[in-house]
This record gives C-alpha cells, sequence and structure tokens, in this order.
C-alpha cells in the first residue's frame, strides 16, 4: 500500500513537470510572434512621403499649369499663366521667425490673401502619398505623366530645386498620380490636388464678402440691407434699434426707407430678408471678363445686393443668373471685372413684393394686376381706373408702366402707385374679440374699399366703426382684424391731394 502511495505522487510531480515545461516552452514563442506581428504592422503603416522638406528652408514655388478641356462637349480649358510665389524669413527682436511673400503675377483689382501662400509652403514641403504606384516608372504615358495637369517647381534655401509632377486621376478615389525630378517614382496623391496644389493665380485673390451671422446675430450685426429687383425696383430696409428713425412712426425694430417710408414687418424682415442674405458665401472666384461677356451670366441686367453691418463691413453684389450646379449663382462685385459665383440661398428675395415687408396688411396685390379702384368714404365716392404699358427701366429692360385717372381726371404715374399702396396699407393691430364681431352684425360700413385685378372677382374691404380711433376691417365677407382710424384718415387725405394735383409723399406719417 505504501508502495502504491509513492508511485502516485511520483506520477503526480511528473505531470505538473511536463506541464509546466510546456508553458515555459511556449510562452516565448507567442511573445516573439506578436513582436514579429506588430513589427510588420508597424512597417507597413508607416507614411510615404513624395517630398518631405523643412517649410522654413523653402524659399521660392511655381504653379504652372497647362490646358487641359473640362470634358468633350465644352469648349473651355483650365488654363493660366504660371506663378511664382517668393518667401522671405526675418527673425523679429524676440526671435520670432515672420515670413513675407511677393508674387506674380499682379493680382489686378485685388490683393492677394498671403495667407494661402503661407499654407502652400507648408503643403508642399511635405506631400504624403497614399500609395507607392510603380519604382523607375519607364513608361510616364500610363499615369499621364508626360503631359501633366501642372508642375510646381519648389526651390530650397540650400539652392535644391525640386519640381513636383502632377499627372491624370486615378481610376479610383480621384486621387492623382505624381512624381518628382527627382526619381521616376510614381506615387498617387489626394484629390485636393486639383483644388489646392494647381490653384489658378486668380484663385488666390483675397476676395471677401461679408461676415458670417448666425441665429440671433444676424438682427444685431446686419444694420442696413438694399435690394434691387432686374426690373430695377428697389426694396430698402433700416435696422432702428434707437426706434428714433423719423419715418419709424410704429416704433418697429426695422424701417422701410424705399419704396416707401414706413415702419416695416419685424417678422417677414428677418425670416425673409436678413435670414437670407445671412447665408450669402462665396462659392469660387472664376475668372475675369469684359462687359462683351456680361450677357452670359446675367450680368448685363443683373439685381443687386446690397448690405451692411455695425462694424462697417459693406458689400455690394451684382446678382446674374444661377450656374450650372444651382448650388451658385454667377455675381460680380460691383466696380469689379471678377466674375465670382456666390450661395444661390442668398439671392431667394429677388422677385418678391416689397407691400409683404412693410407692417401687417390686412391684403396685399400687385399693381401689375390692377384694373381699377373704387373708394366710397362716408359717401364720397372715388374711382380710379388704371392703364398699363411697357416702359424701359433704368437698365434698359422692359418693365411694367401705369396711368391712371382719378375720378376722370388724369393722374401722374407717382400718384397711380402710391394710391395704390395707401389702398393697401390698412395695418393689423389685433384680432377682433368674438364680442366685437358680434358688434358689427348689421352694421353698414363707414368705408368701403373694391379693389379689382385682371381675371379676378372684385375684393373688397369694409371698415366698421367698433369705437372713435378703431374699425373693424371686413375682407371678402371675412371679418378678423381690426385696424386703427390712422389707416382711413391717410387714405381720405391722399384722395384729396392727388385730386389738387400735388405728388404724394413716400411716407405714411
Amino acid at each position: 500500500m505504501k508502495h502504491l502511495k509513492t508511485i502516485i505522487i511520483a506520477g503526480i510531480v511528473l505531470l505538473v513537470f511536463i506541464i509546466a515545461t510546456v508553458v515555459i516552452v511556449n510562452i516565448p514563442q507567442t511573445s516573439t510572434s506578436v513582436e514579429e506581428t506588430s513589427e510588420e504592422e508597424s512597417t507597413s503603416s508607416e507614411t510615404v512621403y513624395v517630398i518631405k522638406e523643412e517649410a522654413s528652408d523653402l524659399v521660392s514655388y511655381e504653379i504652372v499649369p497647362t490646358e487641359r478641356s473640362v470634358d468633350d462637349d465644352t469648349a473651355y480649358t483650365y488654363a493660366s499663366e504660371s506663378m511664382k510665389v517668393d518667401i522671405e524669413k526675418t527673425t523679429d527682436d524676440n526671435g520670432s521667425t515672420e515670413y513675407s511673400y511677393t508674387a506674380e503675377p499682379d493680382p489686378g483689382e485685388f490683393d492677394y490673401d498671403t495667407s494661402m501662400f503661407r499654407s502652400m509652403m507648408y503643403t508642399l514641403s511635405s506631400i504624403s502619398a497614399i500609395n507607392l504606384v510603380e519604382e523607375d516608372a519607364q513608361d510616364l504615358t500610363i499615369y499621364g505623366l508626360d503631359e501633366p495637369t501642372c508642375i510646381v517647381k519648389t526651390w530650397y534655401a540650400d539652392g535644391r530645386e525640386i519640381d513636383l509632377i502632377v499627372g491624370s486621376m486615378a481610376p479610383v478615389d480621384e486621387n492623382y498620380y505624381c512624381m518628382t525630378s527627382e526619381s521616376n517614382t510614381v506615387y498617387t496623391i489626394g484629390s485636393y490636388v486639383d483644388s489646392l496644389l494647381c490653384r489658378r493665380p486668380i484663385e488666390y485673390r483675397d476676395i471677401t464678402l461679408f461676415p458670417t451671422y448666425e441665429d440671433d446675430d444676424i438682427y444685431t450685426n446686419i444694420d442696413w440691407v438694399k435690394l434691387t429687383n432686374r426690373d430695377g425696383s428697389e426694396i430698402e430696409i433700416l435696422l432702428d434699434s434707437n426706434l428714433d428713425n423719423e419715418y419709424n412712426t410704429e416704433q418697429s425694430q426695422y424701417v422701410m426707407l424705399q419704396p416707401y417710408q414706413v415702419s416695416g414687418n419685424t417678422s417677414t424682415i428677418e425670416s425673409n430678408i436678413l435670414d437670407v442674405v445671412a447665408t450669402l458665401t462665396l462659392g469660387s472666384i472664376i475668372d475675369d471678363i469684359s462687359e462683351d461677356e456680361y450677357g452670359a451670366y446675367g450680368l448685363n441686367n443683373p439685381a443687386k445686393l446690397e448690405m451692411t453691418d455695425i462694424s462697417g463691413n459693406s458689400v455690394s453684389l451684382l446678382v446674374g443668373n444661377v450656374c450650372p450646379n444651382s448650388d451658385y449663382t454667377y455675381c460680380m462685385l460691383e466696380g469689379t471685372h471678377t466674375l465670382i459665383c456666390a450661395s444661390t440661398t442668398a439671392f431667394d428675395w429677388i422677385g418678391t413684393s416689397y407691400v409683404q415687408y412693410m407692417l401687417r396688411t390686412v391684403w396685399t396685390f400687385n399693381i401689375e394686376d390692377l384694373e381699377s379702384i373704387q373708394f366710397d368714404i362716408d359717401g364720397d365716392v372715388y374711382d380710379m381706373q388704371v392703364e398699363h404699358y411697357i416702359k424701359q427701366n433704368a437698365n434698359g429692360n422692359d418693365t411694367d408702366g401705369v396711368t391712371g385717372t382719378l375720378n376722370g381726371q388724369e393722374i401722374i404715374e407717382t400718384n397711380v402707385r402710391r394710391l395704390f399702396i395707401r389702398a393697401l396699407y390698412f395695418r393689423i393691430i389685433d384680432n377682433l374679440t368674438e364680442d366685437e364681431k358680434a358688434q358689427c352684425e348689421g352694421v353698414e360700413p363707414y368705408a368701403t374699399v373694391t379693389i379689382n385685378l385682371t381675371d379676378e372677382d372684385p375684393h373688397v374691404l369694409e371698415l366698421i366703426p367698433l369705437t372713435d380711433r378703431k374699425y373693424a376691417m371686413r375682407v371678402d365677407g371675412e371679418l378678423e382684424y381690426y385696424c386703427y382710424k390712422k389707416s382711413l384718415t391717410t387714405l381720405t387725405d391722399s384722395l384729396g391731394w392727388v385730386l389738387s394735383g400735388d405728388e404724394l409723399s413716400m411716407n405714411f406719417d
């Protein structure tokens, strides 16, 4: 029995020894395998550089583009003169390095944006490859390197010149083939090439449109906007933060200066003008064009956007046709000949009527559709008949003109238009209560305005007295709002003014 126990113990010890041996032998092998795999992965993920130099050693670079057609269906070619940028490095008294840049050709009507030169200085000194395609390539035609897209020449402080040669687009991921003048090793580099390395001189111009404002900053910073439609009609809005403008009789946030001088409709102005023009952003700088070329971009008959902010920034932008890419519209800063494009959303105001930007009125119509208006004010009847004709505006383009008579008496076009807007300018003060609506039942109106439009039934506004200074307004049978007596008083005075042969003023005071 004792002998058997000894044998069992010896067997257990032997088994433990065998297991320990196996573990000890295998641990180093496993560790070595992991280290080797890690080293291989590290090597394969190392960045391959096409050019790797110190940016501070770069003293000059030149972009030499070549002609290339955008596609076979256009005659447009993407070509420009070469651009040479010289870089001067200086050290100030504190030991800080400063760079200055001089460039050719001359930027023309604008300055160059030197921050773009600084960015290029660092970009050109460190260009990483997406892939190494072929070492010592013999047939460069495969990669378009025999007729390159552009060549970027770089010079360094030690006298070396390294040329980056950019070929055609690779078949995947919109990368580009390239090589340097130091070898025939072909790489691919990222798609930023087309918009950065081969940038034309014109694209370095310092062209800014307007600061970007968002949310409530839009309403506190943009303080003046003038919109000119293609027909020459103008809408001019001024921020009246101090409520001290003489025409802002209703103490609104905004006052309209054109086409009429009157308090503005804050909510409509903010949503339909300020929120719209605040999206103005530069798309791209396209080309310098002559006046003979304006028509191709709609700039022979432009709309115009002008605005300022409280910091003194301003823009005056001529607005042409929408680009083939409808996200952008052809534009030109007034006084220049450089064609640019800007975000189309900033021009959604084109074609809108000024009436909606005045304080909220009970009805609104376009004068282009007007045939006649009849006024009946406490038994005094006035009849305005309107005729339309085609005339040329200040831009030489056809637009709607009007002539008219009031009670058979000829009146000038200015008075036709201004009397029409006064017929519309019955400002909503508030909703009628149910008791006020009941008060109007069976009550004859004190005044009636009937507007007749082309191919429409007449539209009728009835004014029913509520108090000495309030009138309920019933429009086409619907009774919902009230106005103040002042709206009717202004209209009555205007009718008498027109019949006296005088010109109506533009304000509503």
